[in-house]
């Protein structure tokens, strides 16, 4: 199993990240092979076995994992000790309609799904609590990661100098061409929106830089540059690594990013 890990959090041992590949898992083309997620046309006993996989190279217990129901929404959901465990299994209860987790309870593995869309995790090093956020360029827009940020502000009293942020591959502008209803809504919602959408004289079209787009904002909130890093890896461009859902043409499966406290 091939695993990726941000260098940011190494020097806190409370707290452990990871950023899954397509390797080390048993699902068939065009999932092969590490697939998370039951919503593509996977097997469930195929995602019941990557998971288990998964859980025992981090050595902790699928029932630790809590995965959200992703719906490209900017809500963020606050984990409780009886939420841990869900979306786990197929056959459990899920959190719904939610695309940001954030939580306090040490053993809860906070896990989001993509397939090109941003991947954000957040460490609190003063209060010990941790986020994790799906973004696409509807999450983007709406700004979940910052969302995430004002979340633990206000549950934990998070301070943005003490975050330490994480950022995934994702799909990056030299392949994320977007039309005039993306282009439309980011200058609507940012000021600062031309930082990140690139006119492409090859395409004729906009490109979008998820990556950009995300730390910005999360910038804007407080969060320091340098207390943030960027995964630069394109999920297009390097689809036989990651799953790419624009180019496998909307059929592929799906690589996650997780974050939990020890």
């Amino acid at each position: 199993m091939q695993l990726l890990d941000f260098e940011i959090f190494k020097p806190y041992p409370q707290v452990q990240t990871f950023i899954t590949t397509r390797q080390g898992g048993v699902s068939q083309a065009p999932f092969d092979s590490l697939n998370l997620s039951y919503a593509v046309a996977d097997t469930p006993d195929n995602v019941n076995t990557n998971r288990q996989r998964l859980a025992t190279h981090l050595g902790i217990s699928v029932a630790q994992f809590c995965i959200p129901k992703q719906t490209h929404s900017a809500n963020i959901h606050l984990v409780t000790k009886t939420d841990i465990g869900k979306g786990s299994s197929l056959t459990g209860s899920f959190i719904e309609d939610t695309d940001g987790l954030i939580t306090h309870e040490k053993g809860a593995c906070l896990m989001v799904f993509s397939a090109d869309c941003v991947l954000t995790l957040l460490y609190d090093t003063e209060n010990q609590v941790i986020g994790a956020t799906h973004g696409g360029w509807r999450g983007t827009v709406t700004q979940i990661a910052a969302k995430a940020v004002a979340a633990l502000q206000t549950n934990f009293g998070t301070k943005p100098e003490n975050l330490r942020v994480g950022i995934a591959p994702a799909i990056r502008a030299c392949c994320y061409e977007v039309g005039e209803e993306v282009t439309a809504a980011f200058r609507q919602n940012f000021s600062y929106a031309e930082q990140f959408l690139h006119w492409n004289s090859t395409s004729n079209k906009h490109h979008l830089d998820l990556h950009k787009a995300t730390q910005l904002q999360l910038q804007a909130v407080g969060v320091a540059p340098e207390n943030i890093e960027v995964k630069e890896l394109c999920t297009y461009c390097h689809a036989a690594t990651f799953f790419s859902s624009r180019h496998g043409k909307g059929i592929t499966g799906r690589f996650g990013a997780g974050i939990f406290l020890r």
